[in-house]
């Protein structure tokens, strides 16, 4: 059984908030395959929804990079580690739902100080990528378009972008064609 994500239009329309799992997906080599939210038998409520070969099966971003992450092999190793990926992932959807919301750019620029300030290496939780990285650049897919004059005050979250943008998986699923966006809620592209 491959893993199977369930997403608005099976992600061929576009990718959204199931970015983070077919990034983890497509980095890891594993196969899995795109269906509708309609074809999902667990309990979660809103798409994303995962399903996995081990059974698991779970909506909601973050309890999505979790099962992931720790399935691919995406989850740090130690307990520090693990609880500042859980914490960044929170603060990332923090991140998007105050931008969705209109906060001031006051506000927003105090969230990205936040991630500049936790970036003490090339990822968020080390060396190598974790589950939060893959959440986070879901998030900064979207907000680097939508707010790119607030990302110049912050040069190591910039770096960390261009590492994100830059893994094979992104790439792949960049030349795929497939939108960060419906047309519809502004057409963002994969970056």
């Amino acid at each position: 059984m491959s893993y199977t994500i369930y997403y608005h239009s099976e992600c061929k329309g576009f990718w959204g908030r199931a970015l983070h799992a077919g990034l983890m997906l497509e980095e890891a080599g594993k196969p899995y395959e795109c269906k509708g939210p309609g074809d999902f038998t667990g309990k979660g409520f809103a798409p994303p929804m995962i399903e996995t070969p081990s059974g698991a099966k779970c909506a909601q971003t973050t309890a999505i990079s979790l099962v992931l992450g720790k399935e691919l092999g995406y989850s740090p190793a130690d307990d520090a580690a693990f609880a500042k990926a859980c914490q960044l992932c929170n603060d990332f959807n923090d991140l998007f739902s105050e931008t969705n919301a209109g906060k001031d750019d006051d506000r927003l620029k105090k969230w990205l100080q936040h991630f500049e300030d936790n970036l003490s290496s090339t990822y968020f939780c080390g060396d190598s990528m974790s589950f939060a990285d893959f959440h986070g650049i879901f998030i900064f897919t979207g907000f680097t378009q939508q707010k790119a004059a607030l990302m110049g005050g912050y040069p190591k979250l910039t770096a960390w972008v261009d590492v994100m943008k830059n893994t094979k998986s992104y790439k792949k699923l960049k030349e795929g064609g497939v939108n960060f966006l419906p047309e519809s809620m502004g057409g963002l592209k994969l970056l």
